[in-house]
C-alpha cells in the first residue's frame, strides 16, 4: 500500500456511474432490477434511509444498461439523472435537454418547461423520437430521492406546487408507458415515505405493480464490500479486522454509508499515519471504530474552523436540515444565494468554508450544478450524517425548538389580528422574549417557515410595551397600597393610644380639667381616623379584604373608645345595674341588658362588674330574668378581651356559683343554668384558642 495510492472506498456519498468497478456484493439484485425493468417500464426502488439504493442504480443498474444487459442488440442510452429538488419541472426539463444538447442554456430549459406545462408529456416525446430515429437510442431517467416531490408540495398555501407536483407524477407515468420508443424510468424513495403516495391519482398502482424494496446485504456480501475494492488496489486488511467490522455492523444503524466512511478512514489511517502493510485493529482505533468515525471526522473538520466560522457553518447546516410533519430528521437543499442572506457573508467566503466539509475525502456536503436561476444548490451528502454526527442531530433538534417557537409567536400574531387572542404576556412573553433575544431571528431565516415575520415581531413588541405599562401600573399600586397600609397602622396605633388613655382615665375616675382636655384629643383623634378608615373601606378597591375586616374591627373598637370618653368614662355601679336588671317594667330590663352588651362587650372592667355581681353578696338580690341576662351579657362579649385575670375571675365565680347552688343557699331557674352552662362552654374554648 503505497502513499500515493488512490483510496478506493468512496465514503459517506453515494457511488457514480463511473465506479462500478469498485461496487460489490449486489450482483443478484441488480440482475433483479433487469428483470422488472424490461417486464414494466417503470420500477420504484423502496428502501430505508442508508440502504443503499442511489448506488445500487448509479453503480450497478446503469453500467448494466449501458453494457447491453436489458436491451437485446442495443447498448446505446441516453441516460437522465436528477432530483425534484425545488422545481421538479425544471429539473426534469435540465435533465432531459442537457442528454440531447449539451449546449442548452436556462432559457432552453425555460422554454421546454413551459411547453410541457401547455402540452403535458407530449411534448417531451416529440423531443425525443427525433433522436430514437436517429440512433436508435432508448431512453432511462433516474429520479433519484423521490421523496424530495412531497416535501416541495407540502406547502399548502400554494396550490401551484401541489398542481406541478401532479403533472411531474403523471408526466414519469406516461413516458413509462408510451410506445413510441423505450423508455425507462426507475425511482429511489425511502420507505418512510411510502404513504404519502396515495396523495398522487396512479402512482400507489405503478408502484404495487413493479415496486422494488432493497435487501439488506447478508455477511458474505458485506465482506465482499470490505475486501473488494482493497484487493483492486493492491491492499489488504486483516481478516480479526474484517469479523470484527462485520460484529459491529449488527449493532449500528446506517450499516452501508457507516462501513464506507470506516474503509475510507481506515485506507487513509494506513496509508497516511501507521503504514504497517495492512488495514488493521491499530487503523480501527485510531479512526474510533465505526460507531465514532464518522462524528469524529465531522468534529475535526468543524474545530478546524475559527469560532466565526464554525458558527456560520452551524447557521450553513441548520440550514439544510428540516423536520418534517412525522419527526423525521430530513434533508433540506438550500440555495446559495439564500445561504448568502441568511449569513450576510460573499458567495466566496461561504464556499470556503463549505469546502472545508467536502475536501480530503469528507463528502459531508454537495454541490450541485447550476439551476434556472444560474444559482448552486448545497445539501447534505447523506442523511446518515444527520443521525450519527452528534453536534449535527442536536443542532436540528435546536432548529426544531426555535421553528416552534416562531411558528407559535406567528400563529399568535395571527390570532390577535382576528380578534382571537390577547397580546403575550406572563410565562408566555417571558419565553417569547428570551428567545427573540438570544437566538436572533431574521426575515430570511423566518421565510423557511412563513412570511409573517414582520408583523409577528411588531406583535412581540407590543405585548412587551403593554406588559412593560402593566407592570409600571401595578408598582405605582403597590407603592400606593403600600403608603395607604402605613396610614392604617398610623390610625391603628392612634386608636391604641386613645385605649391606653380611655383606660388609665377609667382607673382614675377623676374628672380633673387637664383630663378634660386629654379625653376632647382622644376624641378628635378617634373622629379623624373613624373618617380615613371610612374612606378607605369604601374608596379603594385594592385594599384586600382581610385588610379591610381588621379595619372594621379597629372601627368598632374606636366606635367603643369614643361611647366611653363621651360619657366621661362614667360606668353604672352595681347597685344601679342590679335594680336596672331586677326592674318591673320589662322595657327597662331589656335597655339595661342592651346597654350592658353594646357598651361594655369588649370592657374588662364591666366584666369584672358582672362578676360582681354574681358574688354571694349580691346575687341574693337578682331576680331569675336578672340572672340569666347577667350569663346572656358575658356570653355576648369578645373573646380578645379576656385575659389570664378574667379567666380565672369567672372560673371562681362560677365555681362559687355552683356551691352555693349544690349547698341550697341559692336557687337557678333552668334558662339560667342553661346560660351558665353556655358561658362555662364559652370561657374554655377562649382560653384553648388563646394558648
Amino acid at each position: 500500500m503505497k502513499p500515493d495510492t488512490l483510496n478506493p472506498y468512496v465514503g459517506l456519498r453515494p457511488f457514480n456511474t463511473n465506479e462500478s468497478i469498485l461496487f460489490f456484493g449486489r450482483q443478484n439484485q441488480i440482475f433483479e432490477l433487469l428483470q422488472r425493468l424490461h417486464k414494466y417500464h417503470f420500477v420504484a426502488v423502496v428502501g430505508s434511509s442508508g440502504c443503499g439504493k442511489s448506488s445500487l442504480l448509479r453503480a450497478g443498474l446503469i453500467p448494466a444498461l449501458k453494457a447491453g444487459y436489458l436491451v437485446n442488440d442495443s447498448n446505446h442510452w441516453l441516460i437522465s439523472i436528477m432530483k425534484p429538488g425545488q422545481n421538479p419541472l425544471y429539473n426534469l426539463a435540465e435533465s432531459l435537454l442537457l442528454q440531447i444538447n449539451p449546449n442548452a442554456d436556462t432559457k432552453d430549459c425555460a422554454h421546454l418547461v413551459k411547453q410541457i406545462n401547455e402540452e403535458g408529456s407530449d411534448v417531451i416525446i416529440d423531443l425525443l423520437k427525433p433522436k430514437r430515429e436517429e440512433s436508435n437510442i432508448n431512453f432511462f431517467l433516474l429520479i433519484d430521492q423521490f421523496e424530495e416531490l412531497f416535501r416541495f408540495s407540502w406547502d399548502k398555501k400554494s396550490t401551484v406546487r401541489k398542481d406541478e407536483a401532479i403533472d411531474f407524477v403523471n408526466i414519469m407515468i406516461e413516458l413509462s408507458r408510451q410506445s413510441h420508443f423505450p423508455f425507462f424510468v426507475v425511482s429511489t424513495m425511502r420507505s418512510d415515505f411510502i404513504g404519502d403516495c396515495a396523495q398522487f391519482y396512479g402512482l400507489p398502482e405503478a408502484m404495487n405493480q413493479s415496486q422494488y424494496l432493497v435487501p439488506k446485504l447478508n455477511r458474505i456480501q458485506l465482506k465482499e464490500v470490505i475486501e473488494g475494492p482493497a484487493k483492486l488496489y493492491g491492499g489488504k486488511i486483516n481478516p480479526i479486522l474484517v469479523s470484527q467490522l462485520l460484529n459491529d455492523l449488527s449493532k449500528i444503524k446506517d450499516e452501508l454509508p457507516l462501513l464506507q466512511h470506516t474503509l475510507m478512514r481506515l485506507w487513509n489511517a494506513e496509508v497516511i499515519i501507521n503504514q504497517s502493510g495492512e488495514i488493521d485493529l491499530t487503523d480501527y482505533e485510531e479512526i474510533g471504530g465505526i460507531e465514532k468515525a464518522l462524528s469524529k471526522h465531522a468534529d475535526e473538520a468543524l474545530n478546524s474552523l475559527s469560532k466565526e466560522d464554525a458558527a456560520t457553518a452551524k447557521q450553513i447546516f441548520q440550514a439544510l436540515i428540516t423536520i418534517d410533519e412525522n419527526g423525521r430528521k430530513i434533508r433540506r437543499p438550500a440555495l446559495l444565494g439564500k445561504l448568502k442572506l441568511l449569513t450576510q457573508l460573499s458567495s466566496s467566503k461561504l464556499l470556503e468554508i463549505i469546502n472545508v466539509f467536502i475536501k480530503e475525502n469528507r463528502s459531508f456536503l454537495i454541490i450541485s450544478s447550476v439551476t434556472e436561476d444560474e444559482d448552486q444548490i448545497i445539501d447534505i451528502s447523506h442523511e446518515s450524517l444527520i443521525r450519527q454526527w452528534e453536534r449535527l442531530s442536536n443542532w436540528a433538534d435546536e432548529e426544531k425548538e426555535a421553528a416552534a417557537t416562531y411558528n407559535h409567536l406567528s400563529e399568535s400574531a395571527k390570532l390577535k389580528k382576528l380578534g382571537k387572542k390577547d397580546f403575550l404576556h406572563g410565562r408566555e412573553l417571558q419565553l417569547a422574549l428570551s428567545w427573540f433575544e438570544k437566538f436572533k431571528p431574521t426575515n430570511v431565516w423566518a421565510s423557511r417557515y412563513d412570511t409573517n415575520f414582520d408583523a409577528s415581531s411588531e406583535y412581540l413588541k407590543t405585548s412587551k410595551a403593554k406588559a412593560d405599562a402593566f407592570e409600571k401600573k401595578e408598582n405605582m399600586r403597590k407603592r400606593r397600597d403600600k403608603y395607604m397600609m402605613i396610614g392604617i397602622i398610623s390610625l391603628v396605633i392612634i386608636a391604641a393610644l386613645s385605649s391606653v388613655l380611655v383606660y388609665s382615665f377609667g382607673k382614675k375616675n377623676k374628672l380633673l380639667d387637664q383630663q378634660n382636655q386629654q379625653i376632647q384629643q382622644a376624641l378628635n383623634s378617634l373622629n379623624g381616623a373613624q373618617d380615613s378608615i371610612k374612606d378607605i373601606i369604601n374608596q379603594s378597591p385594592s385594599v384586600p379584604e382581610e385588610t379591610k375586616t381588621r379595619l372594621k374591627n379597629v372601627q368598632e373598637q374606636i366606635g367603643y373608645d369614643q361611647i366611653k370618653l363621651s360619657k366621661g368614662l362614667q360606668q353604672p355601679n352595681v347597685n344601679e345595674l342590679i335594680e336596672g336588671l331586677n326592674g318591673k317594667n320589662i322595657e327597662t330590663r331589656r335597655s339595661s341588658l342592651e346597654q350592658l352588651v353594646r357598651e361594655y362587650k369588649r370592657d374588662p372592667e364591666a366584666i369584672r362588674l358582672a362578676f360582681e355581681i354574681l358574688n354571694s353578696k349580691n346575687r341574693n338580690k337578682l331576680t331569675p330574668e336578672a340572672l340569666v341576662n347577667v350569663f346572656y351579657f358575658l356570653n355576648a362579649t369578645s373573646d380578645d378581651v379576656w385575659t389570664g385575670d378574667l379567666w380565672e375571675s369567672a372560673f371562681s365565680a362560677i365555681s362559687d356559683l355552683e356551691r352555693s347552688v349544690r349547698s341550697g343557699n341559692f336557687t337557678m331557674g333552668p334558662q339560667a343554668r342553661k346560660q351558665m352552662a353556655n358561658f362555662k362552654d364559652h370561657i374554655k374554648m377562649s382560653s384553648r384558642l388563646k394558648k
